[in-house]
């Protein structure tokens, strides 16, 4: 199993694949853990919205960063190890929008190929750990 990890928010988001067929969905495991304390987010909503193109940070007006970019939205709760299991349809999105509600404290958008090849691990802008 390859690990990955996302950019974080005070909780870091740490992501990796579960496992991928061509022909399925990629299955990707969401990690929240508190940046504070290091221990893991139970029982927390997450929020995956899948992005067709790459966010466009230097053009506030591009396509990329409207709603038409928006291809769907994953919900997924936190188990006890502050994980959750994401189902990324195909065809894969460009990017995914990791949202663990006003906890953030980093980048939560990640590109699909990178967290699926090897994984992405949040930063913490917050104080703590």
């Amino acid at each position: 199993m390859k690990t990955f990890s996302a950019t974080g928010f005070l909780p870091i988001v740490l992501l990796w694949v579960c496992s991928i067929r061509p022909a399925a969905a990629a299955q990707v495991t969401v990690r929240v853990i508190d940046a504070k304390n290091g221990k893991p987010f139970a029982h927390l909503q997450i929020y995956v919205t899948l992005l067709k193109f790459k966010l466009d940070e230097h053009k506030v007006n591009a396509t990329a960063n409207t709603t038409a970019n928006v291809i769907g939205e994953l919900h997924a709760i936190t188990d006890l190890e502050g994980k959750a299991m994401i189902n990324i349809p195909l065809p894969l999105p460009e990017q995914i929008d990791v949202n663990a509600g006003n906890l953030g404290c980093g980048k939560g958008v990640f590109d699909v190929k990178q967290v699926l090849r090897e994984g992405v691990v949040g930063t913490n802008n917050c104080r703590g750990k």
